[in-house]
């Protein structure tokens, strides 16, 4: 296949070269070793439509038209779905049109912890599996960093799963993907002092349940010397990953996450966002391309009144330096935001647990489809929503 005919603007861009090594790997593949009946021209013509595409059949040939590179990326991936394909024969299309993305997020996030596949697989199987997202049409993907699993930035397993991340996301930012990296707002690693750690008890200040999926190892940042070891921490880790130029970072308050005490409770509008505000200069100073995403998941769940209270505080307007807020609950869509509308009028994104919802052993599972579920949360939520990170197990 290496004489197959693919044409490319000259001096293609380095992801629309991409583009086009994925088309002949796709091809051969799916058996194609004659082109001799048809041409593959790539192409970008802007003016139709962000990341959008055209399939145009020609006289022995088929043109891929991107509105810019990543349109031309996920042009080659519908081709590649519709290709007519006769044995050995490349024939032609058999799908022609235009498409156009509805939302301009289209993401995935990497649960990449607790030795599942995106911790442990071999690097090469996650990179092909980006490079499949990729030709699906999607273009950001977030992964997380998970301190707990380690006891300082420096411990040999936590350097050795900052350089598989970063790998991940340089395959993502190769196939045109914005990459992410979630974060906890006051996350801590395995050895965070006793005198430091978050509280994470219910049956005071208003929880009426303990905080699910809490580590015991997260920090309260009321504590004194609490809010510095959390700029400490990230400063760590943000230093680690300065070499990507990430285009969003999560905050993220529960599940895991978050602080009971009288001094952060209710955490959702007390001690999260205050932590965030001390974190999201930090953020600007290592990442200044990337969104400070603020996640809402777990909001209501633990203790009575985030929601509206997240709304007052934002009713002027969001706190500098949070640009996008995440909205979901395990289970379903939030029923604040859709009677009461998005707080501070900020673009919203989703994140949908395509996981293990219905499923026994947790995280046993890469998918449960559920695509009913996801018709009607679609129908409800899509007015809200620029987009959605589903979330991952692999």
């Amino acid at each position: 296949m290496s004489d197959l005919r693919i044409a490319q603007p000259d001096s293609p861009s380095p992801l629309l070269h991409k583009a086009a090594d994925l088309l002949r790997r796709g091809l051969a593949e799916r058996g194609v070793v004659d082109d001799s009946a048809c041409w593959v021209r790539l192409e970008v013509s802007p003016g139709f439509g962000a990341e959008g595409y055209r399939i145009e059949a020609m006289p022995a040939g088929v043109r891929i038209v991107g509105n810019d590179e990543r349109g031309a990326l996920y042009g080659v991936g519908k081709f590649l779905r519709h290709a007519r394909i006769e044995g050995t024969r490349l024939l032609g299309t058999a799908w022609e049109g235009q498409a156009i993305p509805a939302k301009p997020i289209r993401a995935m996030y990497f649960a990449s912890h607790f030795h599942n596949v995106y911790h442990d697989a071999p690097l090469e199987t996650i990179t092909r599996y980006v490079e499949d997202l990729a030709l699906w049409g999607c273009n950001a993907l977030s992964v997380w960093f998970d301190m707990h699993h380690y006891q300082s930035i420096d411990a040999p397993a936590a350097q050795a799963m900052i350089a598989r991340l970063k790998a991940i996301l340089q395959a993502a930012e190769a196939v045109g993907m914005s990459p992410g990296l979630t974060t906890l707002a006051n996350e801590g690693f395995a050895s965070t002092p006793e005198a430091l750690k978050a509280d994470w008890t219910a049956g005071h200040d208003g929880y009426f349940r303990a905080p699910g999926g809490h580590y015991h190892c997260e920090v309260c940042p009321d504590k004194p010397g609490g809010m510095e070891l959390i700029l400490q921490t990230r400063r760590q880790v943000f230093e680690a990953f300065r070499e990507v130029d990430l285009g969003f970072i999560w905050l993220w308050p529960y599940d895991q996450g978050g602080c009971t005490c009288t001094a952060c409770a209710p955490w959702g509008t007390r001690g999260f966002l205050r932590t965030c505000e001390a974190l999201t200069p930090l953020l600007t100073e290592y990442f200044p391309r990337a969104k400070a995403v603020l996640s809402t998941w777990y909001f209501d769940r633990f203790i009575a009144g985030e929601w509206e209270g997240l709304s007052r505080r934002f009713a002027d307007g969001p706190p500098p330096g949070i640009d996008v807020l995440m909205i979901d609950d395990f289970g379903g869509f939030p029923e604040y935001p859709l009677q009461h509308g998005v707080p501070g009028c900020l673009p919203a994104i989703g994140f949908p647990e395509i996981s293990m919802q219905g499923n026994s052993p947790w995280g046993g599972f890469g998918a449960n489809p559920r695509p009913r579920h996801w018709s009607a949360y679609w129908d409800k939520a899509r007015h809200l929503l620029e987009g959605s990170f589903p979330y991952s197990e692999g």
